[in-house]
């Protein structure tokens, strides 16, 4: 028997419908991808769905939701939409969006299992994820004795303060940086484990040039999300800072939730640093203050960065996903589209192993010919070095 014998085409699997499906039709297959169903079938029986990571589909997408390029989406399992995160329900990775969609579109353009590509990305191992971190305390660490404690959790960066009454600090900052004057996107998820019980805890998600021991308001140069953790303000601030100008903590009307994630990002596609657009779950906030760090030096590197003054509040906060990306400008407003999925890949199979292939174009009419001797025979014939001119016009038959 052969090493290996080709059972079917990797692109498109045939997946035991589960319930009745329509050609379009979004489901997670048995390995864990997102698929396309490419034919409509009933319960019970085999149904094409294609999992060919990058291939591009317009989904349906949960209402009022802004989403960027180059943002990993997932498709929440509840309401049939793309959404910008998952969360306990059935919800999984769809792919990454190729084109900005607003509030007000109703699909979203995504590139079906394929991931970013990002500068840097805190869960990711190698050089996108290189980073740094610094811990701030007088007493050992670890919250049991008093002091901070910051960990790394599976795919998440935890920090817990201990009860000692003294300063403490953690952050995380980048190795990798971008240029001031570049388009780039910075995002991230949070989730508050444990409010403090007093105002001295300062927590800032975001870019900058640097980190900071004590104070991140006294960066040089800087673009946040904001929290302080006092146990009663559940706000979520905003704020910029290019030495310039600064935009102090400015209220974004959004809150947090102790134990509920929350996606933020920063759109500084611009191109020199100004206008940056702040998000937080998929809405804009804030979109008549100017947010800048233009004319600053730079480079900006991501940071995730929480400090207590001297104080025994305890409190922890998670870093769930952070990334910086670069773009390299819009994306064209339309991308060529057809309206059959199996017009889209050079070659497919149906349930039934027949193969699904993408139109051709018409053939070329056949040249005239002749016929003699059995053979045939193109017009005009082929000249050989002493041919006279071949003629321009068919001769009568």
């Amino acid at each position: 028997m052969a090493e290996a014998v080709t059972v079917q085409c990797g692109e498109v699997l045939n997946v035991t419908a589960g319930a009745t499906r329509t050609k379009g039709d979004v489901m997670m297959v048995p390995d864990g991808r997102g698929g396309v169903i490419l034919q409509d079938q009933v319960s019970g029986q085999p149904v094409g769905t294609t999992v060919k990571e990058g291939e591009v589909y317009d989904f349906l997408k949960t209402a009022l939701l802004v989403m960027l390029t180059g943002q990993e989406v997932y498709w929440d399992h509840s309401a049939n939409t793309v959404t910008y995160w998952a969360t306990d329900d059935k919800d999984f990775f769809l792919g990454t969006v190729v084109r900005d969609a607003a509030g007000t579109d109703a699909t979203v353009r995504v590139a079906l299992n394929q991931r970013a590509s990002c500068v840097f990305n805190a869960g990711a191992a190698g050089a996108a994820g290189a980073a740094r971190t610094t811990l701030v305390m007088t007493t050992a660490q670890g919250a049991a004795a008093g002091g901070v404690l910051f960990n790394r959790v599976g795919g998440s960066h935890i920090v817990k303060y201990g009860t000692a009454a003294e300063a403490q600090k953690a952050d995380l900052i980048s190795v990798r940086s971008v240029p001031v004057a570049s388009k780039w996107i910075w995002s991230a998820v949070f989730t508050v484990i444990a409010d403090g019980d007093a105002d001295v805890i300062d927590t800032v998600f975001g870019v900058a040039d640097a980190s900071h021991d004590t104070n991140p308001d006294t960066i040089t140069t800087s673009a946040f999300f904001h929290l302080d953790m006092t146990g009663a303000d559940l706000k979520i601030y905003a704020e910029s800072d290019n030495a310039a100008a600064e935009v102090n903590a400015t209220d974004t009307t959004k809150v947090f939730a102790v134990g509920t994630p929350v996606h933020v990002m920063i759109d500084g596609r611009s191109g020199d640093g100004s206008a940056l657009k702040y998000y937080v779950n998929g809405i804009r906030v804030l979109s008549g203050t100017a947010f800048t760090v233009a004319g600053a030096a730079g480079p900006l590197k991501a940071l995730f960065l929480t400090e207590k003054s001297s104080n025994d509040s305890p409190g922890s906060v998670a870093l769930d996903d952070m990334r910086l990306r670069l773009t390299a400008g819009r994306p064209p407003a339309r991308f060529p589209t057809t309206t059959d999925a199996s017009q889209r890949c050079p070659t497919r199979r149906s349930t039934t192993g027949s193969p699904l292939r993408a139109s051709r174009s018409p053939r070329r009419p056949p040249s005239p010919t002749t016929a003699r001797r059995g053979r045939r025979r193109c017009w005009p014939p082929p000249r050989s070095a002493s041919s006279p001119p071949a003629p321009t016009t068919r001769p009568a038959r």
